[in-house]
């Protein structure tokens, strides 16, 4: 192993997760044709969440202000510019329910 303590413990999980991770998106941005992959992330946010509730509260805030700004994004495009949304509806629909289901883990845990 590289290093010792604290510090390198963390480094070598961080750097464990990415590789781990990293190849669930095989096409970037083109996968948004498949929602599932919006499934698989945020139900992997909801299980990070659930293995410690203080230290990842702020990733529950972020991607709830991510999908809050892809909706309005959405709506805005389609309401007042009358194009193209960015993405397409069934992402943002999968992302919308995923992120209600995801957010309801902290509720939960508050509430045990």
């Amino acid at each position: 192993m590289l290093g010792s303590g604290f510090e390198a413990a963390v480094v070598r999980y961080n750097v464990l997760y990415v590789l781990v991770h990293a190849p669930r998106v095989p096409r970037g941005v083109r996968s948004q044709r498949r929602p599932g992959w919006t499934v698989v992330g945020r139900l992997d946010a909801a299980w990070q969440v659930s293995r410690g509730f203080g230290i990842r509260l702020p990733l529950v805030c972020f991607l709830l202000a991510t999908v809050l700004v892809a909706a309005a994004c959405y709506g805005w495009s389609w309401w007042r510019r009358r194009a193209r949304p960015p993405f397409g509806r069934r992402l943002l629909l999968a992302d919308l329910a995923c992120s209600a289901a995801s957010g309801t883990v902290p509720v939960l845990l508050g509430l045990v």
